[in-house]
């Protein structure tokens, strides 16, 4: 979730209920996600506001969509228990002693181990955020920071009016903030963004193969 939110800049809430119904794959490089869709929406013809994401988004989200239900949320925080308890069991050494899983029978018995639930919300997300900068030793951060540092990169290069019709930001007039000609404005932003990035890569690369021969 926090990849998915640095490339694309989305609100936190936004990402939270994400589902694979509400992606339109409208190009390889290109895909639309529709944070208000519901499944009925079609039938009352709404053009909702969408945001598009690029190939750094799609390379994030393409292995957790396959197989997934359409109406599952795609960031669980139990999935993503389940896979940072089989990792850690990978990693052991040693065997679980009895002791170790008799104790955690009875804590899971009186009800005293929570079991994460299937959709993340703001304490959620932070807390798991909190924990990984724990881990690693580095200074907390929030989850806003992401859609600053997403921001913050687009006006590098494509400037203020780019960004906020990428992010949908306040400021812009509400009724085009939701519009469809705003949704196709942003898709065109993120090609121009994703086309700014690829080049300034190449340049880097471009720099130090001079510098090296």
């Amino acid at each position: 979730m926090i990849q998915t939110q640095l490339t694309c800049g989305a609100r936190p809430g936004e990402l939270f209920v994400m589902q694979p119904f509400k992606i339109e794959k409208a190009a390889p490089d290109l895909w639309r996600y529709y944070p208000g869709k519901h499944k009925n929406a079609w039938r009352e013809g709404k053009h909702e506001r969408f945001l598009a994401l690029g190939p750094e988004a799609i390379e994030v989200l393409a292995p957790l969509l396959e197989g997934r239900p359409d109406d599952a949320y795609v960031f669980s925080p139990r999935e993503s228990e389940e896979q940072s308890r089989a990792r850690r069991s990978a990693a052991r050494e040693s065997k679980v002693q009895p002791s170790q899983q008799r104790r955690a029978q009875e804590k899971r018995e009186a009800g005293l181990k929570v079991r994460a639930g299937t959709q993340f919300d703001r304490f959620a997300y932070r807390n798991a955020i909190r924990r990984a900068c724990a881990r690693l030793e580095i200074p907390v951060w929030t989850p806003y920071q992401l859609r600053h540092t997403a921001a913050t990169e687009c006006m590098t290069l494509l400037g203020a009016e780019a960004t906020m019709r990428l992010l949908g930001q306040k400021s812009l007039d509400m009724a085009y903030h939701y519009s469809h000609i705003a949704g196709a404005q942003a898709e065109a932003v993120r090609r121009r963004l994703d086309e700014a990035k690829a080049a300034a890569k190449a340049k880097v690369a471009a720099a130090a193969a001079n510098k090296a021969g």
